[in-house]
């Protein structure tokens, strides 16, 4: 079972270096992408998909996160696929 927590873009600082602080955190924690989690992103968001619930919400409570439900995520892909 996995989870995914979104974490959105910050739009009131500099976004290169908040996402070089998430991107290195994430790694010294879990590893790098491909052991316990996964990345995907786009222009609003970026997705940590985990292996772990506990790893899950770990990364939601640190970087104020939201865990999304399965559904969510296929409503998600379905509407960017229809654009």
């Amino acid at each position: 079972m996995s989870s995914t927590v979104r974490v959105p873009w910050n739009r009131d600082s500099d976004n290169g270096t908040y996402w070089r602080e998430v991107c290195t955190w994430a790694i010294k924690y879990f590893g790098a992408p491909g052991d316990r989690f996964q990345i995907c992103t786009n222009v609003n968001f970026m997705d940590f998909a985990f292996e772990s619930n506990k790893d899950a919400l770990l990364m939601a409570v640190r970087w104020g996160g939201q865990i999304i439900p399965d559904e969510q995520l296929t409503i998600d892909y379905v509407g960017s696929m229809m654009q």
